[in-house]
């Protein structure tokens, strides 16, 4: 299998273009698995295969294409740009709450990314926006190992008294000391 891809070439495997040595073989995997009708079930696994591989080679010619042209200002949707410029703007205002280790995405002055393509500029946001998700979930932990946890300012051991914590499961002890404090 591998070698009769090799006569074809690995440069055609990415475009699509598959050695029916491939579905030989799906087949024979297929027969194996008990399957019904594995010789379909194979054409139909390489038609699959082939679909995603034409998909992913399109998908990077697209991303060439707009990397390319639109840096030049050829290929440019102006509400594309405009959502992208709004993310900077709002992301450049928040570059405080962005962790120590992060502040490198803001190493570029905020006027020179406003003649990025605006493609560029979203996967820019989005890796800002990843940096602030992270540094949120960490205070948080910081802030839940800061604290102690809320049964600890309850006790069960203290008899209710009179008052008015009476039947709330607050005695006169130590925790309900904290708690009034």
């Amino acid at each position: 299998m591998i070698c009769s891809q090799n006569r074809i070439g690995w440069t055609h495997f990415t475009r699509g273009r598959l050695s029916v040595q491939w579905i030989k073989y799906q087949e024979r995997y297929f027969a194996i698995q008990e399957k019904n009708n594995p010789k379909s079930l194979a054409y139909e696994w390489g038609v699959q295969v082939i679909k995603g591989l034409l998909e992913i080679a399109d998908n990077i010619w697209t991303f060439r294409c707009q990397q390319l042209h639109e840096e030049a200002g050829v290929f440019h949707d102006p509400e594309e740009k405009r959502k992208a410029l709004d993310c900077l703007r709002a992301l450049y205002r928040r570059q405080n709450e962005v962790s120590q280790q992060d502040r490198f995405l803001f190493a570029r002055p905020y006027e020179d990314w406003q003649q990025s393509a605006s493609s560029t500029i979203m996967s820019w946001c989005k890796q800002v926006k990843q940096s602030l998700r992270k540094r949120k979930i960490i205070d948080a932990k910081a802030l839940l190992a800061a604290h102690r946890p809320i049964y600890e300012y309850f006790t069960l051991e203290d008899p209710p008294d009179a008052g008015t914590n009476a039947g709330f499961g607050l005695g006169t002890g130590a925790a309900s000391n904290q708690i009034e404090s």
